[in-house]
């Protein structure tokens, strides 16, 4: 080919490849730059020049092609610019080949490469989508949750963590404990870490951790490992509860039960606590010494008392009528003593609801009442008796004053030394009975005092 591109010797499948023949080429009917693609002629035609005019006459070029058939191919065009002993003189020569397919499936190679490309966009989109998802969901979990890889190194965590440690996660991420917190704590989180990896699955354990506010707080760990898809682990993540108040709570319940105890004990009131089925709670010194038994006998065992058999059913009904309206109400009964005596109690009882409003405790403060009871019998039989003499003295003045005023009329109407002495007896006689007539008074007075303040009544008297 001429270095104005005009071919003059042409072989091979020329037809093949460009549907025209040599001869028409030769003729120059079309021109070799004729069939070059529009989009690739000033490239082809640039390459020639360079080759022609410049030291590196060898070239590979590749190129598209119009068939006569309006098809079109891609040719690679491998040449030597062979120069003449002058410039005209100068020609082309070199070979051309049919690279279509191989063009084909590069370009669908480059279609597939583009096609996975977009998809691994959208992948790697979706992927960051979904992990920006599950960060936004893990922070709103108040709980510290964190993740490490093998070697304890942090590799995530939630705001949580990153407030609880006073640190962004920024400067946590790809450090170790070592770089975040004391050694001693750094070397008991190293130790669990180790374990956990070497034996996956889960693990539970309370541990001191340093807060933010630099103080200890008590926080129970669980954390388990997690794997990569070939089923070796990939490293670990944990979560945190702060159980400081849980436990300054329990503390001060244990203090207050403590302090509660010592009162109680002091008390001379005998004292239980109970559940609904009697099993004891709790009972102070008073109510184990009245009873005769020791703490170990009665704390946590089912203890009932020895109610007398004629108050047993009241007072079964009494503890049961308790409710969440009217958790309070108090009563009397007899027990059958240790001793053999029959003793009267006085039980203040008081009912404890829990968030189901079902009882769950009772507690009672119980005082022996015996004496009491002994006063208020000895009174109400002495009531008994001054109205059974009041009554009798009223009979007894009915009777000796009528006939004495009689005898007294009768002596008065004759002047005699007999009449006298009868009159003075009739006086010392009357003399007596306004003496018993004051004492009349003053018994009244005993029977309205006990009316007053006993509710003492002749007519309801008290039970035994």
């Amino acid at each position: 080919m001429t270095t104005d591109r005009f071919p003059v010797f042409l072989h091979g499948a020329v037809e093949k490849i460009t549907g025209y023949t040599e001869k028409e080429f030769l003729n120059g009917s079309p021109t070799w730059e004729g069939i070059f693609h529009p989009e690739d002629l000033e490239r082809v035609i640039s390459r020639y020049r360079l080759a022609s005019g410049g030291d590196a006459h060898s070239f590979s070029i590749e190129y598209r092609i119009s068939r006569i058939d309006g098809t079109v191919r891609w040719l690679q065009e491998i040449g030597r610019f062979m120069p003449g002993t002058d410039p005209s003189t100068g020609y082309f020569q070199g070979t051309r080949y049919d690279i279509t397919e191989r063009k084909e499936g590069e370009q669908f190679l480059m279609r597939m490469n583009e096609v996975l490309e977009e998809r691994v966009k959208e992948r790697t989109k979706s992927l960051k989508d979904q992990v920006q998802f599950l960060q936004q969901l893990i922070d709103t979990i108040p709980s510290p949750i964190f993740y490490k890889d093998n070697e304890g190194r942090y590799i995530g965590c939630n705001a949580g963590f990153e407030a609880y440690a006073g640190r962004t996660a920024q400067e946590i991420i790809g450090k170790t404990d070592e770089a975040l917190f004391p050694p001693d704590l750094a070397e008991i989180t190293h130790q669990k870490d180790r374990a956990l990896v070497r034996n996956r699955g889960i693990q539970v354990y309370q541990a001191k951790y340093l807060h933010a506010d630099r103080t200890f707080r008590d926080v129970i760990f669980k954390r388990a490992t997690f794997s990569y898809n070939d089923g070796s682990t990939a490293g670990l993540i944990g979560v945190m509860l702060d159980i400081t108040d849980q436990i300054r709570a329990e503390e001060n319940l244990a203090e207050s039960e403590r302090r509660f105890r010592e009162v109680v004990q002091d008390q001379t009131e005998l004292i239980i606590r109970f559940r609904p089925d009697w099993t004891v709670i709790f009972a102070n010194d008073a109510f184990l010494n009245y009873f005769s038994h020791s703490r170990s006998d009665i704390t946590g065992f089912i203890f009932h008392p020895p109610v007398h058999p004629e108050d047993e059913h009241g007072f079964r009904n009494f503890i049961d009528h308790l409710t969440l309206k009217e958790p309070f109400d108090s009563t009397e009964f007899r027990i059958l003593h240790m001793d053999g005596l029959i003793r009267w109690q006085h039980w203040n009882v008081r009912a404890f609801f829990d968030e189901n409003d079902q009882v769950n405790q009772y507690q009672a403060v119980v005082t022996d009442i015996t004496e009491r009871r002994e006063n208020e019998r000895v009174l109400h039989e002495s009531y008994i008796r001054i109205e059974s003499n009041l009554r009798q003295f009223a009979i007894l003045n009915d009777q000796i004053r009528n006939p004495l005023s009689v005898i007294s009329i009768l002596a008065g109407l004759d002047d005699t030394p007999t009449n006298q002495k009868i009159l003075k007896q009739v006086s010392e006689i009357d003399r007596i009975i306004g003496e018993l007539d004051q004492g009349f008074l003053d018994s009244e007075k005993i029977r309205s005092f006990l009316k007053k303040h006993h509710g003492m009544k002749e007519d309801n008297p008290l039970n035994d």
